[in-house]
């Protein structure tokens, strides 16, 4: 893929301005349903297979994640990146973002004792390259693989300076973006939602997957919500989760997701009901939030 224009850039910077995810990052397990990576079987194939994951998907010929595996909480703290003021970069044609830990570790529900934590949550989304291979319009065979961040620049004890990757600016420009920025703060709420039913139902510290809803609901947004629907099983076959997740564990994920209080939440938080016998997932837009698909081609 060539380079974006100055023309090119210009003209996709509002759209980007606006931004805090894409139709493609929500619709392909790039970012998985795990909060403890490093303890999953996937991880394991991950690591035997040169640190190369390949994700099934509808949209391209092939994806892959390459170098570092992300969950939903990486996913977290991209989307409070980017929905924080973002400065355009006119000569490298990317974009930064100066924002500090305590900012990004309040807006994740986090003490600002975690900005270990949050530097090291930024060095993996770095270190993760995703590898997209599809046919462009004229039918040539394009090889594309970007990261997400190029740069973490930290100063003194809590400022941050994070610069995103020219390649991921230009993905940005050239795909399908979504502004979902009411639902942002009600999606990293999850964490703390599940921990609490967790306790309250005297379950198993892990048996409630926030990381699992989280990608239901992110999945949902590209959709318009005016009584958007699919099938539980059609989602499940979209994702790829019966090649991520072992089918005990989904078993367990679904049977949680159809809890009555897990139900009276996303309704009243993300217009998500369960419809048709609990089957079929049913998005209606709530009345007091909004959010944009946005068409840059």
């Amino acid at each position: 893929m060539n380079n974006l224009s100055l023309e090119q850039f210009y003209s996709s910077a509002e759209n980007i301005d606006r931004a805090c995810s894409t139709v493609i990052e929500n619709s392909i397990s790039i970012f998985l349903p795990f909060k403890r990576l490093d303890k999953t079987d996937i991880h394991r194939r991950f690591i035997s297979n040169n640190q190369i994951l390949e994700i099934d998907n509808n949209l391209f010929d092939k994806v892959e994640i390459r170098g570092r595996l992300l969950g939903q909480g990486h996913k977290d703290i991209l989307e409070a990146l980017l929905t924080s003021s973002k400065i355009f970069i006119e000569d490298t044609r990317q974009f930064k973002i100066n924002t500090t830990a305590y900012e990004i570790t309040k807006r994740l529900g986090r003490n600002i004792g975690k900005k270990k934590w949050l530097i090291q949550q930024l060095k993996e989304i770095a270190e993760a390259r995703i590898n997209i291979y599809f046919k462009d319009n004229a039918g040539k065979n394009i090889d594309f693989n970007f990261n997400f961040i190029s740069s973490i620049l930290g100063e003194n004890e809590d400022k941050l300076s994070i610069t995103f990757s020219q390649e991921y600016t230009h993905f940005l420009a050239k795909t399908e973006l979504l502004d979902y920025s009411n639902y942002v703060s009600d999606i990293v709420k999850l964490d703390s939602f599940t921990k609490q039913l967790t306790k309250k139902l005297g379950l198993k510290i892990h048996n409630i997957n926030s990381d699992f809803l989280k990608a239901i609901v992110r999945y949902m947004l590209i959709h318009k919500g005016n009584n958007s629907q699919i099938k539980i099983d059609n989602l499940i076959d979209k994702l790829n989760l019966n090649n991520l997740i072992s089918k005990e564990q989904l078993k367990d994920y679904i049977y949680n997701l159809k809890r009555d209080e897990i139900q009276a939440h996303l309704k009243q938080k993300f217009g998500i009901t369960l419809t048709s016998n609990n089957e079929t997932i049913t998005f209606n837009t709530p009345e007091n939030k909004t959010h944009y698909i946005i068409n840059n081609k």
